[in-house]
């Protein structure tokens, strides 16, 4: 025998009246803030993982006085590594398993997609800095704005593929 299953304390009928809550409901009232939902969860998530490589930077660069490109390297390794966790449970609801088989391929995917853009933003702001003659802080603002969409679009058709409607034809 199949439980009946009860919807009416879902998220739809049942809104949280939690200020927060209520800020989030509104926001997405707006139809074009809904599609675009998942890039917004995407880009604050991205925001905290740029702060865990700033403060490894930080505290390990002036605290401890180690070596900046090693410190750098470190970090950036743990950023993704943050990011990727982030990112899987909060955007892409993915709740595979920490470390399984299709975890470790699918961090790879990550990291090297991840690789790949900061080579490509690298060479973006050398050449919007020599040739456009931008400011070195906003021509590493456009590539990264650039780069983030790309790299949000590769996440999630590469990273976090969601299985079809229909399922394995």
């Amino acid at each position: 025998m199949i439980p009946k299953t009860d919807f009416t304390h879902s998220l739809v009928t049942l809104k949280k009246h939690h200020y927060i809550y209520r800020i989030y409901y509104w926001f997405i009232s707006f139809s074009i803030i809904y599609r675009i939902k998942r890039f917004f969860k995407y880009a604050v998530l991205g925001l905290i993982g740029t702060l865990v490589d700033v403060g490894l930077i930080y505290t390990f660069v002036n605290t401890l006085n180690l070596y900046y490109i090693i410190v750098t390297f470190f970090s950036d390794f743990i950023k993704t590594f943050v990011n990727y966790n982030l990112h899987k449970k909060f955007v892409f609801k993915d709740e595979s398993k920490t470390f399984s088989k299709k975890n470790l391929f699918s961090f790879t995917r990550y990291y090297i997609i991840n690789f790949s853009t900061v080579i490509f933003i690298f060479i973006m702001v050398i050449g919007l800095v020599e040739f456009a003659k931008f400011p070195a802080i906003f021509a590493k603002l456009t590539a990264d704005l650039v780069m983030n969409l790309t790299r949000f679009s590769a996440h999630k058709s590469m990273v976090f593929k969601r299985p079809s409607k229909l399922g394995k034809l």
